[in-house]
């Protein structure tokens, strides 16, 4: 059954907004005043949790809910958090009972957390009517999520029995591609005055068509590298991308995933169980081939002064510090380094782009990442806190939600009316990972990296010890 996601909003709101007074939540009182929002200590409140969003882009679903329900007594209160501090200081609060009742997790967190979040009830999405009677059925949390998001967001908010969602999302990013045209630009001159007289347009044009314009595949890019790439013996004096080591490229192992999935490999197992990235697979025209074996082999080669594409090494700056000192001319990272960048280097002018894709010709794969609304198994009142949702993820909410971090909307709807934009496309072609120990998680895919690079293991015997890694992680007991 397809339902538009307008009726989505409507139903939601109308059902929990009848449910909380039908349920008699004024009985459950909360006397504890977080920070941020305050309100009487009498009543019913909801405590809502997130990191790096200002109050005023909820104020107006926050009004609108107790708006509509007076008499209850409601009182939603909002903490911004930091988030050096955020889950710890959760995971304390969770435990003293004493809040949040409504958790915003980044998605990658979300696999440590199963266990202290409850699901989307059943009845969440089932349509009432005018008068606010509910339908005895409806579309389960599961079918409304798969219309409502892209593929790569709602596969992570499904839990592995294949019906729960574990919460709902409010923007998205996805991993891009940064560039430093003026490298671009130098690189092009530093090649045709190496040719001096020799410097004829035929020659010259086709390199400066190639350097005009950021890479599409990863081909391009190795084409490119050939003039951006300055050495000076063993010193990397200009580097083409900040790609090749564990350390100082911030989002190595996020990269590392992309350039997995990029290649037909599946880094965890739909049960969310196993580690698969480092099985080979087969081609259609039978070939055996490793895709996770293959990846490592591309992106460790760029720091590996034997190969040619040698451009970065574990002695450079952070990639931050690179590309605003001109250092590098390409960083792959989300768009926080943006944000990085204006703070540390406010002058420094750079351009964003799609980031490349094996082929041209091949549907693109991209990875996301967005936050999850879930509801906490320590709310003082689960009706309220399911009742507040749909207001608080709602399609206008999560548009502001997401503007506001200069994010975009995780719904299909609002994607696809922009689908012709790089970045969005981006998202709408974009997969994610589940992880468990995620700090753990990333911490294999990077030593994975160094035993490349450092440790002189094989690729595949880098893979098959990671994968030993995760899948311990994947396996352990996860409870409270």
């Amino acid at each position: 059954m397809k339902h538009s996601t307008q009726k989505h909003e409507i139903t939601k709101i109308a059902l929990y907004s009848i449910l909380i007074l039908g349920l008699g939540v004024l009985a459950t009182a909360c006397s504890k005043k977080d920070t941020g929002t305050t309100s009487s200590s009498s009543g019913v409140q909801i405590r809502i949790w997130r990191t790096g969003q200002s109050e005023d882009v909820l104020k107006s679903a926050i009004n609108r809910f107790t708006g509509k329900n007076k008499s209850a007594n409601l009182a939603v209160t909002y903490s911004e958090r930091q988030i050096e501090t955020y889950e710890l200081d959760a995971l304390k609060s969770l435990a003293a009972r004493t809040g949040p009742d409504i958790w915003s997790l980044p998605n990658d967190w979300l696999g440590d957390h199963v266990p202290r979040i409850q699901p989307l009830p059943a009845t969440y999405f089932f349509p009432t009517d005018s008068d606010g009677k509910r339908a005895t059925t409806g579309p389960t949390p599961a079918e409304s999520v798969k219309e409502l998001y892209p593929e790569g967001i709602a596969e992570q908010l499904i839990d592995t029995d294949g019906e729960s969602v574990l919460g709902l999302p409010t923007n998205v990013d996805s991993l891009r591609l940064y560039y430093n045209p003026e490298l671009f630009d130098a690189a092009a001159q530093d090649f045709q005055k190496s040719l001096g007289s020799d410097a004829k347009s035929e020659v010259v044009t086709p390199v400066r068509q190639l350097l005009n314009k950021p890479p599409a595949t990863w081909a391009d890019l190795l084409e490119q590298e050939k003039y951006i790439t300055k050495l000076d013996g063993g010193t990397v004096v200009r580097s083409t991308i900040a790609f090749g080591a564990a350390d100082n490229v911030s989002q190595s192992s996020n990269i590392l995933s992309l350039l997995m999935l990029q290649n037909g490999a599946k880094v965890v197992s739909t049960d969310r169980k196993n580690a698969l990235f480092h099985i080979p697979t087969t081609t259609p025209s039978g070939l055996r081939v490793s895709p996770g074996e293959l990846a490592l082999d591309f992106f460790t080669s760029f720091s590996n002064p034997s190969r040619v594409s040698y451009t970065w090494n574990a002695s450079m700056p952070q990639d931050v510090d690179a590309f605003g000192q001109g250092r590098v001319a390409m960083v792959v990272a989300f768009s926080d380094f943006a944000n990085q960048l204006a703070f540390k280097y406010p002058r420094f002018r750079f351009d964003t782009a799609p980031v490349p894709q094996n082929s041209v010709t091949q549907p693109p794969v991209n990875l996301i990442s967005f936050s999850i609304e879930t509801v906490t198994k320590t709310a003082d009142n689960t009706a309220a806190s399911f009742a507040f949702l749909p207001y608080y993820t709602s399609q206008e909410n999560a548009r502001g939600i997401a503007s506001a971090s200069k994010l975009l909307s995780p719904y299909l709807a609002d994607l696809e009316k922009q689908k012709d934009t790089p970045l969005v496309n981006q998202v709408l072609t974009g997969k994610s990972v589940f992880k468990r120990s995620r700090t753990q998680f990333d911490a294999s895919f990077r030593q994975m990296i160094i035993d490349v690079n450092q440790n002189g293991l094989s690729n595949d015997k880098a893979l098959d010890s990671a994968a030993d890694r995760i899948n311990v992680l994947l396996q352990a007991d996860n409870q409270l």
